[in-house]
Order: C-alpha cells, then structure tokens, then sequence
C-alpha cells in the first residue's frame, strides 16, 4: 500500500528540504564530466524515490542537469532539465514535468493539509519553465491538467524578504466541472472557508468553458479574484449562456470561515427570465 508506505506528518517544507538534501549530497567531481546515476530505489527521511535516472554535468555555480527522472509517492513521475545552482541558497532554472497518477497517495505524502477535493481528483499534472528558489517559484508556458480540465497560462509565488509574500495565478482552461472547481478552490480556501494565504496577496485571473456544475452547463466563466489580509475581493466575474442568461458580478467579502460579511452586485440578461 504506497499511501501507507509514504503517508505521515510531515509537512511541505520537510518534503522540499528532503529533496534538497539530496540534490547537495551528489558528488561533485573536480573534473569536467558528466555524472550517470541510475538507482532502482532510494531513500530519504521516510519517502522512497523510485528509478532514480540522473545525467549531470557541474558548472561553475552547481550543475548542468540533462536529465533528471524519478517516481515519487502516488505512482508520481517528474522529469526535469536545466541549470541547479548548489551555492547558497538552493535554485533551479529549467524544464518541469510532473505526472500524478494517485493523486491521493501523492497529496497524502505531499503535506498534512490537503483537502479532500484534490484527493479524489482523476491523474493529472503539469508541465512549465520553472525558476524555483526559496524567495520565488515561477512557472511559465505552463499547462495543467486538473480534474479532466486544461489550462495554459503562469503561476508566481514570492516570499521576499523585506516584501509582503505574492501569489499571481493566470489560467485559461477549456471544459471544467465542479469536482475540478472545487479542487482548485481548495488550494486558496481550507473546507470551513478560511483563506489558506491569509499572509499573502493573492491575484487570481481564470478563464475557461464550457463550465459543468450542479447539472447545470454555461458557456463560459471569466473572473478576476483578490485576497488581501483575509480579504476577498471580486473584481470581475462574467458567466455567459447559463441556461440562456448572462451573469456578471463583483463582490467584497470579509470573515470567511466565521461570520462573513460584505456586499455583492450583480446582474442577470436573458431573454427569458
């Protein structure tokens, strides 16, 4: 059972300072050369890494990676290519893939938080340019696959140092229904409708249609979402051919997963109400 096998306690940033003490601990040779390593097995800290396939090259600031392949818990695979910088601070710029065929035993091993609605979701995964360090994690050209849903665009996390932390989602998806709204719902805001990011200003721009939810199809969805310090706010939410009407919105909601509280304007155009 590889959900038992890998589940636990642990949180996100022991999983990611777990694969960083992997990346570190590669010998580095003194001469040029390229590094081939290939392990059927490896373990770190309580998570076992699958075929395990590594072409590598150092360089002045760490290595040139060619290729980097591995299966993580939940029958996950992830390939990656670029530029890891091992002086200081840990960074890599480059080409990320990753494949998640148990989306439970994944989110399981992933973190101790993840809402039921990503666990249930049907395989999925991304693939981006990424530049991923402790202060930024950047993915453009990016698609995701989420709950039978595609989407294209750019996610921008930053956590600097003397700046309040930023999350920038820009997505343009095509078919999406209520399981895979509510999934990606569930990464802002936890199952009692606390914001997840009450610490950080999140900007939120996503696109996509036709829309399932509730046995109901509208053509499609366009809307603009801030969070600021708890804060809600909708600057723009645009439902076209639900059911023949057009909706369009904007709100400002406060106290969510308490007493909420705040305003909502909204219009509905059909030709027959």
């Amino acid at each position: 059972d590889e959900t038992a096998e890998t589940s636990g306690t642990a949180s996100l940033e022991t999983r990611l300072a777990t694969i960083e003490g992997v990346l570190r601990a590669l010998p580095k040779p003194v001469i040029p050369g390229t590094v081939e390593v290939n392990l059927p097995a490896l373990v770190a800290g309580d998570t076992m890494i699958r075929d395990l396939q590594l072409s590598a090259e150092p360089n002045d600031t760490g290595w040139r990676v060619n290729t980097l392949r591995a299966i993580l818990p939940g029958r996950s695979t992830i390939e990656a290519s670029g530029n890891l910088n091992t002086q200081g601070d840990l960074s890599f710029d480059g080409e990320l893939l990753v494949a998640v065929n148990q989306p439970s035993g994944f989110a399981a091993w992933l973190a101790r938080d993840v809402d039921e609605a990503v666990r249930r979701l049907p395989p999925g995964g991304f693939s981006a340019d990424v530049v991923l360090s402790r202060e930024r994690q950047s993915f453009r050209a990016l698609e995701l696959a989420l709950g039978g849903a595609t989407f294209r665009g750019e996610i921008d996390s930053a956590t600097p140092v003397d700046m309040p932390a930023s999350l920038r989602v820009a997505l343009d998806g095509d078919r999406l229904d209520l399981p895979a709204m509510r999934a990606f719902a569930s990464l802002f805001v936890d199952g009692q409708g606390a914001t997840r990011l009450d610490e950080r200003d999140v900007d939120i721009d996503l696109k996509a249609g036709p829309v399932e939810f509730d046995g109901l199809v509208a053509g499609a969805l366009d809307t603009a979402i801030r969070l600021r310090d708890g804060q809600v706010e909708i600057d723009r939410l645009s439902i076209t051919d639900l059911a023949g009407a057009n909706i369009s919105a904007t709100a400002s909601l406060a106290g969510l997963g308490g007493d909420p509280a705040g305003q909502i304007d909204a219009s509905v155009i059909s030709v027959d109400l």
